[in-house]
């Protein structure tokens, strides 16, 4: 429902109120993940793995904060 979109999906009458599910599978590497600092896995995730919080929060439901950048300049 974005604006701009190519395609202008509407909900259907069955959605209000409904509830959906959504499945991503994934390949991932674990020997080398597993060689990976704590802060490269946050930063590849996203959340505090001590508690999944969004690395600009300290609860896991705090709204993150997707214009914060890092001490070098980055995205957080």
């Amino acid at each position: 429902w974005g604006e701009g979109s190519a395609e202008q999906n509407f909900p259907q009458a069955w959605e209000p109120g409904g509830t959906s599910v959504v499945i991503r599978r994934i390949h991932m590497n674990l020997d080398t993940w597993d060689e990976v600092d704590t802060p490269a896995r946050e930063d590849a995730i996203g959340r505090k793995l001590s508690n999944g919080a969004p690395l600009t929060g300290n609860d896991e439901f705090d709204d993150p904060d997707f214009d914060k950048l890092d001490n070098l300049g980055f995205e957080v």
